[in-house]
């Protein structure tokens, strides 16, 4: 025998209505994974320039600290060397007589200059004269270069500085200088006493 199967009435209209999905529904899911998806992109595209931003710092301060390092050795070299070291009252420069002959340190704002000759007061001053000399030059970005002189008097060593002090931060913060002490003649300790000069202002 057959088995005797249920009666399947059909779904009045009203239940199939409610079964039916709502028009309109699926544009309301695509607003809201749109939503989603530009909130994330936000979220990606600011982390993505903060890193870039923080890898741009970070290789500008290696570049910084290979220029200053770099410089150090110079300026303590041709210090160290050195026969006599003047600092005249115009400019912000020394003058040095070493054994392989003249040279200037110049310190221009954000620069700091070495040139193999003795500069006059006016090509000292002059960016195009001191770049037809050779020498070389380390640059300190937001910062202010300044050559100093401590002249020793008898018995004493004179010191030369190099002195590289930051601009101040936005927020006011003040950064410490950097600074090179150099001792001039340190090569010659056991020569005759060298000779610096410094005219007063």
């Amino acid at each position: 025998m057959k088995p005797i199967l249920p009666h399947r009435h059909p779904l009045p209209d009203r239940v199939r209505r409610v079964q039916q999905p709502r028009r309109g529904s699926w544009l309301v899911q695509v607003v809201v994974t749109m939503a989603i998806m530009s909130v994330l992109m936000t979220i990606a595209s600011t982390s993505l320039f903060q890193m870039l931003r923080q890898e741009s710092r970070m290789v500008e301060r290696t570049f910084q600290t290979a220029t200053w390092l770099q410089m150090s050795r110079d300026f303590r070299q041709d210090i160290h060397a050195a026969f006599t070291v003047t600092r005249p009252e115009a400019g912000n420069r020394l003058e040095l007589t070493t054994p392989d002959g003249p040279v200037t340190w110049i310190a221009d704002g954000e620069k700091v200059r070495r040139v193999s000759a003795s500069l006059s007061e006016t090509d000292a001053a002059d960016s195009s004269a001191i770049s037809s000399v050779s020498g070389e030059q380390y640059e300190f970005v937001d910062s202010v270069a300044r050559l100093l002189l401590t002249v020793g008097t008898s018995g004493t060593a004179s010191i030369a500085v190099v002195e590289i002090t930051p601009h101040p931060t936005p927020n006011g913060g003040v950064t410490p200088p950097n600074v090179v002490v150099a001792t001039a003649g340190l090569d010659h300790r056991f020569m005759a006493t060298v000779a610096t000069t410094e005219e007063q202002p």
